[in-house]
């Protein structure tokens, strides 16, 4: 059914259209890049990277095996402070989907779109205290929080979180990290209802691309960070 859904796309766009794509629930683990520094690569190896390690802590920081239909991508986060990885888990099917319809189509995982709208907030309204970059929906939640240009916290809410779910995580996020909630901003898409409330706790909670009703329940932002990252 991807793979129609896919090819009637093309239909419509044109087979040389320009392409991005990313898997919106994937699972991710961020960690030093001089931690998975191959210093002799093997064959195989993805830019020098250890991809077995990546792996293995990928799967201790989860809790849970590979999945058959899973794949995994280790993508060097630039911009940062800090030199940082981060392994994406993925699903094989829709990847092979999207490479057999679109062959030019460019990968940007979910976290490195967060990023970005962190640190571009960041360099266009410097903030002293926490930026956390959220996207909230029924169907899970997405985080990263960062204190200037240095990446603090990458963290998912699996489907079913609650507002509380949502705000307990930040909040608990912030104060790990030896931050102020009260020093904090969150910069948010999704749904609005699992945000309400937070303004006790959290000074600045402002919407990326509102709807018109003033929701942050709109794709929009979320698809052109997507196409600034490719």
């Amino acid at each position: 059914m991807v793979v129609e859904v896919l090819r009637a796309l093309r239909h419509q766009v044109g087979a040389g259209a320009h392409v991005v794509h990313c898997e919106w629930n994937s699972p991710t683990t961020v960690m030093p890049t001089a931690l998975v520094a191959e210093s002799s690569p093997s064959v195989g190896a993805a830019d020098g990277m250890d991809v077995s390690l990546m792996e293995r802590l990928h799967a201790l920081h989860h809790g849970v095996p590979s999945s058959e239909d899973g794949v995994h991508h280790a993508v060097v986060l630039d911009g940062l402070v800090d030199a940082l990885t981060a392994m994406v888990a993925g699903s094989r099917a829709w990847q092979t989907a999207v490479e057999e319809v679109f062959p030019q189509a460019r990968r940007v995982p979910w976290v490195q779109a967060l990023l970005h709208d962190a640190l571009m907030a960041q360099r266009t309204s410097s903030h002293d205290g926490w930026t956390v970059r959220a996207d909230i929906r029924s169907e899970g939640a997405r985080f990263v929080g960062m204190l200037g240009e240095s990446l603090q916290w990458v963290h998912h809410l699996e489907p079913g979180c609650t507002s509380e779910d949502g705000l307990y995580a930040v909040v608990n996020a912030i104060h790990r990290g030896d931050g102020k909630v009260e020093a904090s901003r969150v910069l948010l898409t999704g749904d609005a209802v699992l945000v309400k409330g937070w303004e006790r706790f959290v000074p600045e909670v402002r919407a990326l691309g509102a709807a018109v009703d003033g929701s942050p329940a709109s794709w929009e932002h979320v698809l052109t960070t997507l196409l600034a990252c490719a």
